[in-house]
């Protein structure tokens, strides 16, 4: 039998064997994997380091930001740490 993840663990790491760790290592091997294929036509990465600040304040890890700062630096990539969004309405 198979099982559905609720949609109340959407973007969670509770279906990942491992948890936060593994899904932690598996977004940074996602990340240089693109970035080692494709940085010769990616200009920048922007991120929203608190993400979805009307759905709730859902942080990046540390050690996420570092890496993709450090990953985005030896491939010529520009980082872009923007809050646009948490400042809406106000």
């Amino acid at each position: 039998t198979t099982q559905t993840k609720p949609s109340m663990c959407d973007g969670c790491t509770c279906q990942i064997p491992g948890g936060e760790k593994a899904a932690l290592e598996l977004a940074l091997n996602d990340l240089e994997s693109t970035l080692s294929n494709h940085h010769e036509t990616i200009a920048a990465m922007i991120v929203e380091p608190l993400v979805q600040g009307a759905g709730g304040m859902r942080f990046y890890h540390a050690r996420y930001l570092q890496r993709a700062h450090a990953l985005c630096q030896h491939y010529h990539v520009l980082l872009i740490c923007d809050e646009i969004a948490t400042g809406f309405g106000r």
